[in-house]
């Protein structure tokens, strides 16, 4: 066996030959080539660094950012309507303050109102030959748990900043830093040059409750937007994302979200008889449906990487330009062994995982009403959020098959999915029989009661709570173990010795309350990505790294769904790392000030780039250093 230190040369030796023949091992297809940076300065404008470097530069946007932060947009999931529910109130106050914020935003763009509080601003070009491009962003936050207050180190709507540790606290701070930016990139164009009119149109739109399902904002901006520009009207759709930026090694990977994961919600409805708990059921209603979720969290998705789709050609990248960062990954990647690259991916971390891997996620249960009393009614309501690789119809089936699973031994009916027409021809069309299931008694005139002295051959009462587990010992010695009525030998006892069974008298209803398929694939080649990206390079080069735009993967969803028949190139992106954020949805959240002057400072860029006819610019040169 050769010493460690020569395995590990061996190793690193054979990485870098491996890097070294990149174009070899990927001239089968995508073998992840960057685009030039692009560098907007041919436009005679101030460049990024020189705008937002000095620390009067980070005052103002603590200042802006703050101010959009201290006013609560909660949008809450049973919001009325606009002139009747007073907690839209806060989004009137919002808009005030954006008035106030970015006044020559106001003065110089035609702005449209859509529907009470969608907010669209249009610069006109001067060419109408370019096709305008779409930055968006949304004013809603998800509300704060009352129960969690005290657990805040400043209060959630304050906008408290730290200087020591440069963080900016607050409900939506990582959300409303997006807004900020795209505000103060626009504002400080027209500072620099209250003339300044792009050649391509540019449109920023505000949505305002996409944290509470998106359907009176980002649906309303879409038909304005598709009145307007018709039918792939549009060059460039670009939204908020995940943190998009890594440091791999010598390489930051930056991805783009270029396509949502799936969305479905399922409910889960039980309805059993109830009683005292004096004299309970062998479980109870709560009981069986915790059946029904151990079932399905023992029996997670696989994970799973699309040949030639955005995973695979991510990690091409990676295993390019950052061979060494995940090894395993990167001769996983130089095989083609997508099997073992996708279970990798889905332990390297959490993100990783999801990336590769339809979750679910048991988010909503309720049932009960006092403590000595049976629950009649339990509600379970599960959300997932589904790869390219699954089908809805298909989970929806899943779910019905695992719940039939757990009901089995308590003859409880299950309903699937009753009035989904859809999820119902897609069975019809698998051959599957139906997903509902009426429990095995025949003939007995209500569903779930067994007769209690016949059971059927291979359904055994239900009498032990806990299957798997040997029967409690009678506790008197010279007493025969204690044997559950359903585990006596047959024949039944006389009617002098008198045995039970459950009746649940129950029934399960399977509901698709929401659901929505994974969004289409944008490119990554081709003219507006090459620029999208270019620009990437250039906002965050002057770095040892190399900087790597790739195709990344959006776990959650943005407004974005919406916009879809509007242009074919669309991306989710935030332009910082994961440590540059905390608390999102939770306690303390807050976004660090230099990503945030970051991300400015990539508005800014991107829409200088993107404003110009780009046959109109002057030669590329060396990125500025950052």
């Amino acid at each position: 066996m050769a010493p460690p230190s020569t395995n590990k040369m061996a190793g690193t030796l054979l990485l870098a030959l491996l890097a070294s023949s990149a174009v070899l091992a990927f001239d089968h297809g995508f073998q992840c080539d960057l685009p030039d940076a692009v560098d907007p300065y041919g436009d005679g404008l101030p460049s990024a660094a020189q705008l937002f470097s000095s620390d009067e530069a980070l005052k103002l946007q603590i200042e802006r950012l703050r101010a959009s932060v201290q006013v609560s947009t909660v949008c809450y999931d049973d919001m009325g309507d606009y002139d009747k529910d007073e907690r839209w109130e806060p989004f009137v106050h919002h808009q005030d303050m954006l008035q106030r914020s970015y006044p020559n935003i106001y003065n110089q763009a035609t702005i449209d109102v859509v529907n009470t509080f969608g907010l669209v601003y249009t610069f006109y070009g001067t060419d109408d030959s370019l096709q305008p491009i779409l930055l968006t962003a949304h004013q809603d936050v998800v509300p704060v748990d009352n129960e969690t207050l005290q657990s805040w180190d400043y209060p959630p709507f304050s906008g408290q900043y730290d200087s020591d540790g440069g963080w900016l606290y607050g409900r939506g701070a990582a959300d409303k830093s997006s807004l900020t930016a795209l505000m103060t990139a626009f504002e400080s164009l027209l500072t620099q040059d209250t003339s300044w009119k792009p050649d391509r149109t540019m449109v920023l739109a505000l949505g305002f409750d996409q944290e509470c399902a998106g359907m009176r904002g980002a649906p309303s901006i879409a038909e304005l937007l598709q009145q307007r520009y018709g039918q792939d009207g549009l060059s460039l759709i670009l939204d908020e994302g995940d943190p998009g930026l890594r440091h791999l090694d010598d390489a930051i990977l930056a991805l783009p979200a270029v396509y949502e994961k799936g969305y479905l919600d399922v409910w889960f409805d039980l309805d059993v008889v109830g009683g005292h708990s004096s004299t309970p059921t062998p479980n109870t209603a709560i009981g069986i449906m915790s059946e029904i979720v151990v079932s399905l969290q023992d029996n997670p998705f696989e994970p799973q990487i699309l040949r030639d789709g955005p995973i695979h050609h991510q990690l091409i990248c990676q295993a390019r330009y950052s061979p060494n960062a995940v090894p395993q990954l990167t001769k996983a990647i130089y095989k083609s062994d997508l099997g073992l690259a996708a279970n990798l991916m889905a332990n390297v971390s959490r993100d990783t995982q999801w990336a590769v891997q339809s979750s679910q996620a048991i988010d909503f249960i309720a049932g009960g009403s006092r403590v000595n009393a049976l629950p009649q009614f339990v509600t379970l309501g599960i959300n997932h959020r589904f790869a390219p690789q699954d089908n809805k119809f298909a989970i929806m089936r899943r779910l019905a098959d695992k719940t039939r699973a757990a009901l089995s031994k308590y003859h409880i009916a299950l309903e699937a999915y009753k009035g989904d027409d859809d999820y119902h021809e897609w069975v019809k069309a698998q051959g599957l029989e139906s997903s509902s299931w009426p429990p095995r008694y025949p003939d007995h005139p209500f569903p779930g009661r067994p007769d209690p002295g016949h059971p059927y051959p291979g359904h055994p009462y239900p009498g032990h709570p806990y299957p798997g587990h040997p029967p409690p010992q009678y506790p008197y010695p010279g007493h025969p173990p204690f044997q559950p009525p359903h585990q006596r030998p047959y024949p039944p006892p006389s009617p002098e010795i008198p045995h039970w069974t459950a009746d649940y008298h129950g029934k399960v209803t399977l509901t698709n309350k929401r659901s929505f398929d994974a969004s289409p694939v944008s490119p990554t080649q081709g003219p507006v990505w090459d620029l999208f990206a270019g620009t990437i390079r250039h906002s965050f080069g002057g770095r040892p790294e190399t900087v790597v735009p790739a195709a990344g993967t959006m776990a959650g969803n943005t407004d974005t769904r919406h916009f879809s028949t509007l242009s074919k190139n669309i991306y989710r992106f935030a332009p910082i790392l994961p440590n540059q954020v905390k608390g999102i949805y939770a306690v303390n959240e807050a976004i660090n000030m230099e990503a945030h002057i970051n991300t400015v400072r990539f508005y800014y860029d991107l829409v200088r780039n993107f404003s110009h006819d780009v046959k109109k610019r002057r030669p590329f040169s060396v990125p500025q250093e950052l």
